[in-house]
């Protein structure tokens, strides 16, 4: 079964920092590197090296061929990324001594992604999409008509679009404060928001999944060097989804999906610090 990502594709400026900066102040970087990144790039490389077969759909400028040409090279189908006028997405990623982040993000060219265009799904294949792009709903709406699971990576959180497209999704993916926005939101606990699947994740306090039998399975974090966390939560979806879509239970899935998250935490960079699936 094939996994189709309606996904931003980003290049990313990663600074290396002593502390991050507090409001008001200037810190120097020891490092500074340019790579491949965003969170449906970043999804799409996981699934691919998890083992799955991937389909990217997005946008890039002029300046983002080596984007694609990554994906390509990890084996993910570009043929629906569309090259625009827009520049390509980009992120400043500051990573500091202890492996903590803070990114600002331009849309760029995620922002001209048509999801309509999704038109080689078939019964049996998994959807994804997250928030860095345009288009989220008429990807939603294709997806279904074609008879396809649709999974939902609720980041950067926006409670409208959540909300637009929660009754059509079939497995919620989201961290701890995503979900108490989205409860709040909605006046509802984590497993009565719809989803067959729902997972929540908690960092170094591992995830919880709820499914719709009523079962929780909760899979501790493992213990890890932490290097970098810019891709762990990425990580972590690409590897849950490529597993659920093989027909593995949730409780092995998220398994698999938090050993490759470990892994990605103890290497610095977005793309980068991802896994194949021979390392776990």
């Amino acid at each position: 079964m094939a996994i189709h990502n309606l996904g931003s594709i980003n290049i990313d400026h990663l600074f290396t920092v002593a502390a991050l900066p507090a409001p008001g102040e200037t810190v120097i970087s020891q490092q500074l590197r340019t790579e491949a990144g965003g969170k449906g790039l970043n999804m799409s490389i996981a699934m691919a090296r998890a083992g799955a077969g991937v389909y990217h759909y997005g946008c890039v400028g002029s300046d983002g061929q080596w984007l694609v040409d990554a994906l390509t090279h990890e084996g993910v189908n570009t043929d629906a990324i569309a090259h625009v006028s827009a520049p390509t997405g980009s992120a400043i990623v500051c990573v500091d001594a202890n492996g903590e982040n803070q990114i600002i993000v331009n849309p760029g060219a995620n922002h001209a992604v048509d999801g309509s265009t999704l038109k080689t799904g078939k019964p049996g294949d998994w959807a994804l999409f997250q928030n860095e792009t345009s288009g989220q709903t008429p990807f939603v709406k294709a997806a279904k008509a074609q008879g396809m699971t649709v999974a939902y990576a609720a980041a950067p959180f926006d409670l409208d679009v959540a909300l637009a497209v929660l009754p059509m999704i079939d497995c919620l993916i989201v961290n701890q404060i995503e979900a108490a926005q989205l409860c709040h939101a909605t006046a509802k606990t984590i497993d009565q928001l719809g989803p067959a699947i729902a997972v929540v994740t908690q960092g170094g306090a591992g995830s919880t999944g709820y499914a719709r039998t009523g079962a929780v399975i909760n899979c501790p974090a493992l213990p890890a060097q932490v290097v970098d966390t810019t891709a762990a939560g990425d990580t972590y979806t690409g590897y849950l989804l490529s597993a659920l879509s093989t027909g593995q239970s949730l409780g092995a899935a998220m398994k698999l999906a938090s050993r490759a998250a470990s892994i990605a935490v103890s290497r610095s960079g977005a793309a980068a610090s991802i896994p194949f699936a021979r390392e776990l």
